[in-house]
């Protein structure tokens, strides 16, 4: 069901089946911040994602919860960062190769957004009319009367 040439690349690409250890990125900058302390926050590599929708399992319904923690855990991320992989919510663009034909369709069916303001929607107040320069009014003025 899902392709795991991508794993397997990984796999022999770093000489062994564990993934990587997470990387963390300190938003102080590498500076001691003495007043205050500041979270971390866990990187993932495109290669753990692809690891942790691999670790998905076919039936979602069930164990969902207690199966996130564990991955969780394991890759220094939230369970909520490992439901969104496995729900398709972040890291979409990196495990599209690992969808099957009815979830990339059914994604596509629920993420079309054409550009703009959908059809019917307005704006809550209403827009101001262009102020035209004076340059912009005179040409205009001008090519309006050459047509008569």
């Amino acid at each position: 069901m899902y392709d795991a040439d991508s794993l397997d690349r990984f796999n022999a690409s770093s000489g062994s089946s564990r993934p990587p250890a997470v990387e963390r990125a300190s938003s102080s900058g590498g500076g001691t911040d003495t007043k205050r302390k500041r979270k971390t926050k866990a990187v993932l590599t495109p290669a753990m994602a692809l690891e942790i929708y691999s670790n998905r399992r076919a039936d979602e319904t069930e164990g969902k919860t207690a199966e996130s923690g564990k991955l969780a855990s394991r890759y220094g991320v939230s369970p909520k960062c490992v439901r969104d992989i496995w729900d398709r919510r972040t890291w979409t663009k990196k495990t599209r190769q690992m969808w099957t034909v009815q979830e990339q369709e059914e994604y596509d069916r629920t993420h079309l957004r054409g550009r703009g303001r959908p059809p019917g929607s307005k704006d809550s107040k209403p827009r101001r009319p262009r102020i035209k320069s004076k340059a912009q009014s005179r040409s205009q003025h001008a090519a309006n009367a050459s047509l008569c």
